[in-house]
């Protein structure tokens, strides 16, 4: 392989990393507004109407309280840290990458080779299909042919990061 095609495969992976763990980051980021949001409502009603009818009082507390044990399970915040944190890295090696240009030595390359099976070490699971979105952004992104995207249905996309859908590569 020549220097610039090693380049620009090791652009693309660090893009697919980027974008990865921000569609991730904003994923958890949302989903942690939402919860604090309903339970803000839900809490205010449960003190506005427990006065004048319990049941719907204990209801509104019940919806408060199962809101925020799923948040402290799934752990929003720190796993929206994470993503926040493993994106920082990928953009940190994209800049050395940028810094060394298409003169990039055999060493410097070796390093950020290295570095992103590193990052790589402390990643969770992969979504799948949410990384052949995140290949899509990036082909985008670097002028790749339309020909090297995946075809992917709308609703997948959609809750990509919900589910763990299977891949969409046939």
């Amino acid at each position: 392989m020549s220097t610039s095609d090693n380049v620009f495969e090791l652009q693309f992976q660090l893009g697919l990393g980027v974008h990865y763990h921000m569609r991730r980051q904003a994923f958890f980021e949302k989903w942690h507004r939402l919860t604090s949001s309903l339970s803000l409502i839900f809490s205010t009603s449960a003190i506005a109407v427990i006065t004048s009818k319990l049941e719907v009082g204990i209801a509104c507390t019940a919806v408060v309280a199962t809101l925020q044990a799923i948040d402290l399970i799934v752990d929003t915040r720190g796993q929206s840290n994470l993503h926040s944190e493993l994106r920082g890295k990928y953009l940190l090696l994209e800049r050395s990458l940028i810094e060394a240009g298409s003169d990039i030595s055999d060493e410097q390359e070796k390093r950020i080779r290295m570095e992103i099976k590193s990052i790589e070490m402390h990643e969770p699971p992969i979504k799948k299909l949410l990384l052949e979105i995140c290949h899509n952004d990036v082909c985008r992104r670097l002028g790749v042919a339309t020909e090297q995207l995946f075809k992917i249905h709308w609703f997948k996309s959609s809750t990509a990061n919900v589910f763990g859908w299977s891949s969409s590569i046939q």
